[in-house]
């Protein structure tokens, strides 16, 4: 009786193991402007800020457990880049963000709305 759990047991572990690997490969950051805080963020006319590099999968995984915690998550494509500016600063000291997770954030919003 031992000896078939063991095969047994071993014979999952190998048929376990034979299965494939599938990871999340991280992507290179990427250029993402204009920031929340620059004039380009509200207007359409004003001279860009310089872009930012942000690593878009920290960034999505930070609004997932940052913003997740008290409401269910938006998609980025339900309100425009314009409307996300004032959203993303009024949730900010509830979400406990500094400057730079909601510039993250804001970030991977404007990448996932294109």
């Amino acid at each position: 009786m031992k000896l078939r759990l063991l095969t047994a047991a071993v014979f999952a572990a190998l048929i376990f193991s034979c299965g494939p690997r599938i990871a999340v490969k991280a992507k290179d950051p990427v250029q993402v402007p204009p920031r929340m805080d620059s004039p380009d963020a509200t207007t359409s006319n004003a001279t860009p800020a310089a872009p930012v590099a942000v690593d878009l999968v920290a960034a999505k995984v930070l609004y997932e457990n940052k913003c997740a915690q008290c409401h269910p998550l938006f998609k980025p494509s339900d309100f425009s880049a314009q409307q996300w500016v004032p959203i993303l600063k009024s949730m900010q000291i509830k979400a406990k963000i500094d400057d730079q997770q909601r510039e993250e954030i804001y970030a991977y919003i404007l990448a996932d709305m294109q």
